[in-house]
């Protein structure tokens, strides 16, 4: 009715994620072998995932003022069969066919990694926001979360003999949460949230990414909290503007050290990251006239400055080292600026807009490391712009013909870089892209 809604969700995704590639470092290569490529390797998971979440709001007077309640609750049922390291055929098409196996002492087996991942999870929440004032909101919530998680199979059990069975793990975490707004006159406000955070550790995390790894059997879940702050809202007709900051409290992080020249995946320490973001949007021809005849001309400008350190450093060898003592240093892709600048038309059926991608350099590892290692896993990543162009016509209010070109100067740049698939190595991005549609 006017003042309540239910809202009932019931989802499944029964689903498979398969792969096929050469994924030996960057320095081997992918020779002919005669007169075909070397054999692929083949890695498939397979998804079966269900659940239903429940979601009421209402609202109700309070104080002469309109405020509002909701209250949900979410039960999920996930599985994950994660099968990796199959001998594929020398064939350059998709062909998911294991031709070889893989034969020890131990038998033989079709894959190295033979893995499977359960979760369990309910939840429930409840927010209430209090209308206090004509101007003034407060709203606060909190969350209830019951998780449990398994994992169990083989890992490289031709080779070594391994196998992984951790124990069911069941947790009970309780966050919260508080925001508020103040509005001043009719168009712009100020606010501000604080929230508590909480990050489980990951299946992939669990799993050694090479047969020299080891993990931590007692790593921890990540938590922390972020607080934001800001001013935002419209200028008259012509100007759309938010002007805010943000600090984010990273604890437990999880990350990679090396043990008696030995990798060991456990919890490095803590992290801060700190900044501004601010966006601003200006309509050139209503800042002149209001009643233009001329259409739309939009320029913007969204502006973020990051500055995202280790607080705490949590490697034993960094008391009697200083020199491994990692506080001070920068978060691993973590840029120190993302800035998008832009301009955009709109004249009756015909609209576009042309939008430039500034991104900052970023260090790879907790180390800093400069100079990138011969298998390109670690080192710095430059900073690089793109352009993107669109251009939209609206033919009789139903269909769109549109044209567009990505990377519209052909830039040469990397994201991010991978220590598996699909590299490992500096991973590039796409070039310059034309589309229609």
């Amino acid at each position: 009715n006017k003042t309540q809604k239910l809202k009932l969700s019931v989802f499944n995704t029964f689903a498979q994620r398969n792969s096929i590639g050469f994924t030996k470092d960057i320095n081997l290569v992918d020779s002919l072998n005669g007169a075909f490529y070397n054999q692929r390797q083949i890695d498939r998971d397979f998804y079966n995932n269900t659940g239903a979440e429940l979601r009421y709001l209402a609202s109700y007077k309070l104080m002469n003022q309109e405020s509002a309640l909701s209250i949900g609750a979410r039960l999920y049922n996930g599985s994950t069969k994660r099968r990796k390291g199959a001998i594929g055929s020398v064939n350059s098409d998709f062909d998911l066919a294991i031709v070889q196996q893989h034969t020890s002492a131990n038998g033989s087996y079709d894959y190295k990694k033979d893995l499977v991942f359960g979760t369990k999870n309910a939840a429930v929440f409840i927010e209430n926001m209090f209308q206090l004032t004509k101007n003034f909101s407060i709203t606060p919530g909190v969350r209830w979360e019951l998780i449990h998680s398994s994992a169990n199979g083989l890992i490289d059990k031709p080779i070594i003999g391994d196998t992984m069975n951790v124990p069911n793990q069941v947790r009970q975490v309780l966050i919260g949460g508080i925001g508020a707004e103040y509005k001043l006159g009719k168009a712009t406000n100020l606010y501000a949230n604080l929230t508590q955070a909480f990050r489980p550790v990951t299946y992939a995390e669990l799993t050694p990414s090479a047969t020299t790894d080891s993990i931590d059997n007692t790593l921890k879940d990540a938590s922390g909290y972020n607080a934001d702050f800001g001013y935002r809202g419209e200028l008259g007709k012509a100007i759309t503007f938010d002007i805010g900051g943000f600090y984010l409290f990273y604890d437990n992080r999880i990350g990679t050290i090396s043990v008696n020249g030995k990798n060991l995946k456990t919890n490095i320490g803590a992290s801060v990251s700190k900044g501004i973001e601010s966006f601003i949007e200006i309509d050139l021809f209503k800042a002149i006239q209001q009643d233009t005849k001329l259409g739309n001309l939009k320029i913007f400008a969204n502006v973020a400055l990051i500055d995202a350190r280790y607080t705490r450093w949590d490697d034993p060898a960094a008391v009697s080292d200083s020199a491994r003592d990692y506080r001070g240093n920068f978060v691993e892709n973590a840029p120190r600026s993302i800035n998008r600048f832009g301009i955009s038309y709109k004249y009756k059926r015909f609209s576009a807009s042309l939008q430039s991608n500034h991104v900052g350099a970023v260090y790879t590892d907790a180390l800093n490391t400069e100079l990138a290692n011969s298998k390109a896993t670690i080192g710095k990543i430059d900073g690089y712009m793109v352009m993107d162009l669109t251009c939209t016509y609206l033919i009789n209010g139903k269909y769109n013909v549109k044209l567009g070109v990505n990377n519209l100067a052909d830039e040469r740049y990397a994201t991010r870089r991978a220590g598996g698939y699909p590299g490992p190595g500096l991973l590039p991005g796409n070039g310059r892209t034309f589309y229609f549609s």
